[in-house]
């Protein structure tokens, strides 16, 4: 039994000490700095969005 328990405390604990809480990362939900330099979603395909609010129609009709 102790056997058994050191064992998953060697896998388990780099797991646990490697989680952002741990570590010292922020715990918030603040947004990357970078995300209004990132291109808008989907932009290199034309015709997406029009495709997509099809599939919403046809998903949501029988509501």
């Amino acid at each position: 039994m102790k056997r058994r328990l050191t064992i998953v405390l060697l896998f388990a604990l780099p797991l646990i000490l490697s989680t952002p809480v741990v570590a010292g990362a922020p715990a918030t939900d603040e947004p990357k700095p970078n995300a209004a330099a990132r291109p808008e979603p989907r932009a290199d395909r034309p015709g997406w969005k029009a495709r997509h609010e099809r599939m919403n129609a046809r998903v949501n009709k029988g509501n």
